[in-house]
């Protein structure tokens, strides 16, 4: 009876120890989450796994192709398109592909839409793309995949503009497409306009003063800007007044009468910027609103665009 009793204790003992380590199995091993399955790298659309070509145009229509100089801040536009190498193309088990654009252009996003397998009405739907932080994304539907293996076409449109603003005249800016090389834009100045005004001074020593500002606004970027500025009679220039954006100018400008020259002053970039110097009315002239700003008060300049 004894013997019967230890040999019952015993079974129940294993039979504890051994639902105690499954227990400890099952409880030790951490659930599997969806966001812990590695997902497969997207396929690099480029030179290895694609025929690649991309063109360049100055309308969204494509109809002008982008062969003459453009400004460094033209919206531009360019049609991209691959076909997938044998091997290399998208699968139901890697169904994502992405062009990576160039860094040196700044691309427009777009919400894209289908991926359609042809331009039939009755085409079917292969995936969606997008463009995303200068990327053309391609999401593949699977089950499409499953059926079409081979011989596999995307393509898509996109504007953009220059990552470089400060390229002006006989300038190009290289931006080199993946699979494609080097494409050469070549950039010109933009337009420079600009407006003149004077402001009425008088000190205490009763002597009047006109501060003189020109405005120059660049369209997107000039060159070798040069300024000649011609005062009326009643005006004499003060020497070493000469500014540039509020800062005193490091060559002034020689004075020659009533006409003063900058030769140069460098290269501007987009934006408006200010030439700003100091005239004093000459003595015998009244300090009248007449007298102070007169027609033949003029600015010009020019520039390598």
């Amino acid at each position: 009876m004894d013997a019967h009793r230890s040999r019952s204790l015993g079974m129940a003992a294993l039979i504890f120890i051994l639902i105690c380590l499954t227990a400890a199995v099952f409880y030790g091993a951490a659930p599997v989450r969806a966001d812990d399955v590695a997902k497969p790298d997207p396929i690099a659309i480029d030179g290895d796994t694609a025929t690649v070509d991309v063109r360049l145009y100055t309308d969204e229509h494509h109809t002008q192709k982008l062969e003459d100089p453009v400004t460094s801040t033209s919206t531009l536009y360019g049609a991209f398109s691959a076909q997938f190498n044998a091997g290399k193309a998208p699968t139901p088990e890697k169904n994502i592909a992405v062009y990576k654009l160039p860094d040196t252009i700044v691309v427009d996003d777009n919400d894209g839409g289908d991926l359609m397998e042809g331009s039939e009405a009755t085409a079917a739907k292969a995936g969606t793309w997008k463009i995303k932080d200068n990327k053309v994304i391609f999401a593949f539907d699977k089950n499409w995949l499953a059926s079409n293996p081979a011989e596999i076409y995307v393509g898509a449109n996109f504007s953009f503009e220059l990552a470089d603003k400060g390229t002006g005249s006989g300038g190009n800016a290289s931006v080199v497409f993946p699979g494609v090389g080097t494409i050469k834009i070549p950039i010109k100045d933009g337009k420079v306009t600009g407006t003149k005004s004077g402001t009425f001074s008088q000190g205490a020593d009763g002597v009047a003063k006109v501060t003189w500002t020109v405005t120059l606004t660049v369209e997107s970027y000039a060159t070798d800007v040069s300024f000649i500025d011609t005062l009326g009679d009643n005006f004499d220039f003060v020497n070493d007044s000469f500014k540039l954006d509020g800062k005193k100018l490091d060559s002034q400008p020689m004075i020659d009468g009533q006409v003063v020259t900058l030769d140069s002053l460098g290269n501007l970039s987009r934006g408006n910027h200010t030439i700003t110097y100091d005239t004093v009315l000459k003595s015998g002239v009244a300090a009248n609103g007449g007298d102070l700003i007169k027609a033949e008060n003029k600015a010009t300049w020019n520039w390598a665009g």
